[in-house]
């Protein structure tokens, strides 16, 4: 059985993160702090790395396989993404700015 590793990384580069079209307008500083601060996780296919309904509190950028993202009770897939893409960045900038409360997530992210 082969797996598919999926990695969220600190091993970002700036010209890694501009391929990402949710920093493609950021400023090199802002990018590099971003890279500087971020941690690595890694995932085994198949695994879960967000929940549908969880509180979100983390932006992800995937450096590294694919994803699948599901909704709803029968777990739907909706999307699929590979490297460089971000997701949960709707539920890290809520928390970022305080806006009403912790934020839930929107979908199942899957390794």
């Amino acid at each position: 059985m082969a797996f598919r590793r999926s990695t969220i990384s600190n091993g970002l580069s700036v010209s890694q993160l501009k391929q990402c079209k949710f920093f493609e307008d950021a400023s090199d500083n802002f990018l590099k702090r971003f890279a500087t601060e971020a941690s690595t996780e890694c995932f085994q296919e198949g695994s879960i790395i967000v929940q549908e309904g969880c509180l979100g509190d983390k932006l992800y950028c995937l450096t590294k396989g694919e994803v699948s993202v599901l909704v709803g009770p029968e777990e739907k897939v909706v999307a699929s993404m590979s490297a460089v893409a971000t997701f949960g960045e709707i539920a890290k900038m809520q928390e970022m700015a305080k806006i009403s409360g912790p934020s839930t997530r929107s979908a199942t992210v899957k390794a």
